[in-house]
């Protein structure tokens, strides 16, 4: 150290009351001990607003260098580890507060200290500060590049959000015909996975027997999935699993009411979603997907003949194509 010590010294009982030297066995290692490169220092410093009278950024760096004899610090694309400082006054306007950052390449903050001035001359803290920097870097270069070893960053709990879509849907073999539907989606869930759930009303779709009329069909379709994602970010790839109900009706003149005026169908459902992000909020989701019915009635007719005939049975696989603009709602 340089003569410049001999001016601070009836600080350092003070700094050394807690407030002198980073927690350096946050970094993992002894002083002193390992073959690997030095740690490379970077420095970066900022006021805040009301520290106008504070050293700057270039008034601490040449302190330190005048307290070490030598220029202790590297570029910012070379450091392995900064030390950040910022300065301001402090809550009640009598004093002024330096806090010192010992930060890792990856922005991970291992230590921490506070200096504080002992009036309103912020001026005061120049020397404190190129003495507490000082003895950290001496710390540091004692120590291999290889020993910085920062914790892992506790998990932190996925955010759930919200969304409701609008939607247009097709269908093959639900109805006498391919059927064109329209409903709303709601899905809740974090990023990795939602759970959903739709409900689609069909528009009216008939087929005639083979003597003449025969009846006019309509179907609401409903379902609630769980879908995890599988890939993707701005073009996120999601797997839907889970069960699907429908409620077909029909009338017409050939129908045999008293049997089957209304249908109700179970099953289960797998989709295909490809969720492609328009911004944070909006999101187009194209799907295409398979329902397998556990439950399918039948609607039937009595012919010429007084022969039961069925009119409508939905397939014993339905494929569903379905396009969604979902909007999140928080």
């Amino acid at each position: 150290m340089s003569k410049l010590l001999k001016g601070v010294r009836r600080r350092v009982v003070w700094v050394c009351m807690g407030v002198l030297v980073f927690p350096i066995s946050a970094l993992g290692a002894d002083p002193g001990h390992g073959d690997g490169t030095r740690l490379s220092i970077g420095f970066e410093w900022d006021r805040g607003p009301g520290a106008e009278s504070c050293p700057d950024g270039d008034a601490v760096r040449r302190a330190t260098e005048k307290v070490l004899e030598r220029r202790p610090f590297v570029g910012p694309d070379q450091a392995k580890v900064f030390i950040r400082g910022t300065v301001g006054p402090t809550v009640d306007a009598r004093a002024y507060e330096a806090r010192l950052f010992l930060v890792a390449g990856d922005g991970t903050v291992v230590g921490e200290r506070k200096l504080r001035s002992e009036g309103p001359n912020c001026s005061a803290l120049s020397e404190p500060l190129a003495l507490v920097i000082g003895l950290a870097i001496d710390t540091l270069r004692q120590m291999p590049a290889t020993s910085l070893r920062i914790r892992p960053p506790k998990p932190r709990p996925e955010t759930w959000k919200g969304e409701v879509a609008p939607l247009a849907a097709a269908t093959w073999g639900l109805l006498p015909a391919p059927g064109i539907g329209f409903g709303l989606e709601a899905r809740a869930g974090p990023s990795s996975w939602s759970i959903e759930g739709a409900a689609t009303w069909f528009l009216p779709n008939d087929k005639p027997t083979a003597g003449g009329p025969g009846g006019d069909f309509r179907a609401v379709l409903w379902s609630v999935s769980i879908c995890p994602s599988i890939a993707g970010s701005v073009a996120e790839l999601r797997i839907c699993l889970g069960g699907i109900g429908a409620r077909l009706s029909a009338t017409g003149t050939a129908l045999d009411l008293s049997l089957s005026p209304a249908s109700w169908m179970l099953g289960a459902g797998a989709r295909t979603m490809v969720l492609l992000h328009l911004g944070r909020a909006v999101a187009l989701e194209p799907s295409l997907g398979v329902v397998a019915p556990f439950v399918r009635d039948r609607f039937t007719y009595a012919d010429e003949m007084q022969q039961v005939q069925v009119l409508h049975q939905a397939w014993p696989i339905l494929l569903t194509l379905q396009f969604a603009l979902s909007v999140q709602i928080f």
